[in-house]
């Protein structure tokens, strides 16, 4: 199904590899149509509106993702989780956590006890929105370095869905977010291929593309980009 969604103001990604041409530059600049004037709450385990979910599909995973071009959860494939078996009950689920995928501005490799923590986080009235997504997990338990253990205490259909990227199912990477607390939701720490930089309410919010995992689309080389939402033309995107 084809959804078109018009915004009157918009996010610019720019690509810039680095020494490239200013022609070069031009032809990798990506402009997104957004519904807000600016950014709001970029925690992805708190954050509700529709403008803040559309940066957040670039800044972060989840251990699994629908794949793109789809919007049925039939069509879930790998994503930070190369590969997950369970159980003939479906209520113990084991995930092989991908190798050397990277926190954003050098905050480590992700492991499995960032994904462990984050399922935690996501699974806590006081730091998630959508706690209750997660009622019926009953443990959360990294294995080894790359190795993740879900219980639940009932199967429950469907379950692969709540671990997109998508709100609760956003995989932060834990040192930042112990580390900022309450200031994450101003600056992210994800895997994804955009990552922020440090941006002023109402003015302008930024990020940098770059490669975090292997397999990604971003360029490693990729530096800057800005929202400026003034100063864009209208714009339209269809998904």
């Amino acid at each position: 199904m084809i959804r078109r969604v018009v915004f009157s103001s918009a996010i610019v990604l720019v690509g810039l590899l680095c020494g490239a041409s200013h022609v070069q530059a031009e032809k990798r600049i990506l402009t997104v149509g957004m519904g807000s004037a600016d950014a709001g709450k970029l925690d992805p385990h708190l954050t509700a509106t529709t403008p803040d979910k559309g940066l957040l599909n670039w800044m972060f995973n989840g251990l699994v993702r629908i794949k793109p071009g789809q919007v049925s959860p039939e069509y879930i494939e790998p994503d930070i989780a190369q590969s997950w078996t369970s159980n003939p009950a479906a209520t113990e689920w084991t995930f092989k956590i991908r190798p050397d995928v990277q926190c954003h501005h050098g905050y480590g490799e992700f492991t499995s006890e960032d994904a462990a923590y984050s399922l935690r986080r996501a699974a806590t009235k006081a730091t998630s929105s959508f706690s209750s997504d997660f009622a019926s997990f009953d443990n959360v338990e990294a294995v080894d370095k790359l190795t993740l253990k879900i219980t639940l205490k009932n199967p429950v259909p469907g379950f692969l869905g709540y671990l997109v990227n998508y709100h609760g199912g956003n995989m932060v990477c834990k040192k930042a977010a112990e580390e900022m607390q309450e200031n994450f939701s101003r600056k992210p720490i994800g895997t994804g291929p955009a990552a922020t930089s440090p941006f002023n309410r109402v003015s302008s919010t930024s990020s940098t593309a770059g490669r975090s995992r292997s397999g990604s689309t971003a360029s490693p080389n990729c530096r800057a980009s800005k929202c400026r939402p003034w100063s864009l033309p209208r714009c339209r995107r269809s998904i």
